[in-house]
């Protein structure tokens, strides 16, 4: 988990920087949002750095109190320089704020004040990794700030469920699906303290289009379509990872629908394993949960 040295930030100077002319970027333009922002994002900076590393804990530390004199943090926020805290508010407020985008929005808040950027972390390359954590990346990145359900599981956000049933099929088929969805929980912890989620995530649908916009119509064959949507909307119907997700109208429909499928599902025999393997292997070529849901309920009801 992220640390956050807050007290790490006093200034032993409340100098600011040169006044010339700067690039803010995507950066707020009012000055206070702006160096609240920044700052924030020097905290999960400093946080995320390893205390072995003395060197580079060092380094970053000064390098975060450098920013936040730059960015008039301290003249901005008065009593800040004895109690950072104050202005920057609780270790839960930093991490919504911040949390799924911290590594990219450092290095735009260095850029702007003139201070060494830091290295961002890239993407795994190896395809089945590289899945899981794109799963993790975007279900974070989908939470927008809002606080996840404790009970939550990855799958349950549609664009990522996508992901997991794609895992699956590359780590070796439809048997797979709960390794994946486990191996992308543990992976959303690297990303929370990564600060990567918004940048994976944004690289992760360049990558691949049906994250956003599922491909496939469902088959024609009743059976083997009513696989195929008790999987996906077992999953829809949970809302996504927020807390309160899964009382939203959206869920709801998705619940409704779930409950007629299911009930023609258990009518029908048993799909052999082969069935289920095709269906698994159908969603991980499809694309986004909630639009296969969607085809579900046009052609079964709600």
């Amino acid at each position: 988990m992220t640390r956050f040295p807050i007290i790490l930030l006093v200034s032993a100077s409340l100098l600011a920087s040169g006044c010339g002319a700067r690039d803010f970027g995507d950066l707020p333009e009012d000055p206070k949002e702006r160096a609240l922002l920044c700052t924030r994002a020097g905290v999960m900076l400093i946080g995320a750095t390893p205390l072995k590393d003395k060197e580079r804990f060092d380094r970053v530390s000064a390098k975060g109190r450098e920013l936040a004199n730059a960015n008039g943090f301290y003249s901005l926020f008065p009593g800040s320089n004895e109690d950072p805290g104050k202005a920057l508010g609780t270790e839960a407020a930093i991490q919504s704020a911040v949390g799924s985008h911290w590594a990219t929005t450092i290095n735009t808040c260095f850029k702007a004040y003139g201070i060494d950027e830091e290295p961002v972390p890239e993407l795994p390359r190896e395809p089945y990794e590289r899945t899981v954590v794109c799963a993790a990346a975007i279900a974070y990145d989908n939470l927008g700030g809002r606080d996840m359900d404790a009970e939550a599981r990855i799958i349950y956000d549609p664009q990522a469920g996508y992901l997991l049933h794609k895992a699956a099929i590359l780590a070796g088929g439809a048997d797979k699906l709960t390794k994946a969805n486990d191996d992308a929980t543990t992976r959303l912890g690297q990303v929370m303290t990564a600060g990567t989620a918004r940048a994976w995530a944004a690289e992760c649908r360049r990558s691949d289009p049906k994250i956003d916009k599922a491909a496939a119509a469902l088959p024609t064959d009743d059976a083997t379509a009513l696989t195929i949507c008790d999987d996906v909307l077992s999953f829809a119907e949970e809302g996504g990872l927020a807390k309160g997700a899964k009382a939203s109208a959206l869920a709801k429909r998705y619940a409704a629908a779930y409950r007629t499928v299911h009930a023609r599902f258990s009518a029908m025999p048993t799909p052999a394993p082969e069935g289920i393997e095709a269906a698994i292997k159908a969603v991980a070529e499809s694309g986004r949960l909630d639009q296969i849901g969607d085809q579900c309920i046009a052609r079964f009801g709600s």
